[in-house]
């Protein structure tokens, strides 16, 4: 049975003549939804704030993150100093409360402090640093002989592909002053039965120079001096790490 308005008695509010007899009572306030669809609407942002809260406070902090003192990770400090990490990341903080180590970890973390200030600004070679410095060197040299080889090998392939370019080139101009010279003897030919031989040559000379051009035209000639550059950008690109790698032979830690 359809129902309607005039179904319901007079004082019966709008949004409850939208549900049958037996369905769920909506809430005041919520307009036709039952009960059960507003408690998940209610859920769903409670959670989805809570989340994201929680995710951009996250990403906040990641971002204001202060710099390292040391390049060397907490849990290994924690490791040299004695102590667990936690109690390392509570007295750094400050939170929970203040936290005081032992005096074996307090003049370790001291004595390496001084130990990396004094070495911020200086630039003599220790043992370590000189092994490590002769090391690379040798690699840079190793290195450098190879790029040389390498934008030498590219330049003589540029010089021979420039060579292969200007004879196509030559080529072109030759067989494109054939394939008039043919046409217009053709052109000329009278259509007899005497001339069909002479006909038939000039017409597979026609097949064969047009071969010719494309192999040697505009297209071959593009994809060629494509080619030519990229050889000498390779050259170029060598020839600049090589200044860079006689610069690392010099220079200091």
């Amino acid at each position: 049975m359809e129902l309607n308005a005039s179904f319901y008695p007079e004082g019966v509010p709008l949004g409850r003549r939208n549900f049958k007899p037996g369905s769920p009572e909506p809430i005041e306030g919520s307009g036709d939804r039952p009960p059960s669809r507003l408690l998940y609407g209610i859920l769903c942002k409670h959670y989805f704030c809570k989340y994201f809260f929680v995710y951009t406070k996250n990403v906040y902090m990641r971002r204001q993150r202060k710099p390292r003192q040391f390049p060397v990770s907490q849990r290994e400090l924690a490791v040299y100093y004695g102590i667990s990490p936690t109690l390392l990341s509570m007295t750094e903080t400050g939170r929970h409360g203040p936290r005081n180590l032992s005096s074996g970890s307090l003049k370790k973390k001291r004595e390496i402090f001084l130990a990396h200030e004094q070495t911020k600004n200086s630039n003599a070679y220790t043992t370590s640093l000189k092994k490590i410095q002769d090391r690379i060197a040798i690699k840079c040299e190793q290195l450098a002989k190879k790029m040389s080889g390498d934008a030498n090998y590219a330049d003589s392939t540029a010089t021979v592909l420039k060579r292969r370019l200007d004879e196509m080139v030559r080529n072109e101009q030759q067989d494109s002053h054939w394939m008039k010279t043919l046409d217009l003897l053709l052109a000329r030919l009278p259509k007899t039965k005497e001339s069909a031989n002479d006909r038939i040559w000039l017409e597979n000379q026609q097949v064969v120079t047009e071969e010719r051009l494309q192999k040697n035209g505009r297209l071959a000639q593009v994809k060629l001096e494509t080619q030519i550059e990229l050889e000498k950008a390779r050259a170029r690109i060598y020839r600049d790490i090589l200044k860079k790698l006689s610069g690392k032979k010099t220079r200091s830690f």
